[in-house]
């Protein structure tokens, strides 16, 4: 994750930026891609963050 990015945005821009994602339909489609990302390299390293996305997921 590109923590600097996030960083640099105040929270009128993450707002803004997470209402496009849901109105768009794509905050799914990225969590699942997350996902398949962790799953395909270290498991072990990301195992709880992927927990964490996978009880997202299920909610979105």
């Amino acid at each position: 994750m590109k923590t600097n990015l996030i960083s640099k945005l105040n929270e009128e821009e993450k707002m803004l930026l997470l209402e496009a994602l849901f109105n768009q339909g794509y905050a799914k489609e990225i969590v699942g891609s997350e996902l398949s990302d962790i799953e395909k390299s270290d498991f072990a390293a990301g195992e709880e963050k992927y927990r964490s996305l996978s009880k997202l997921f299920d909610r979105l």
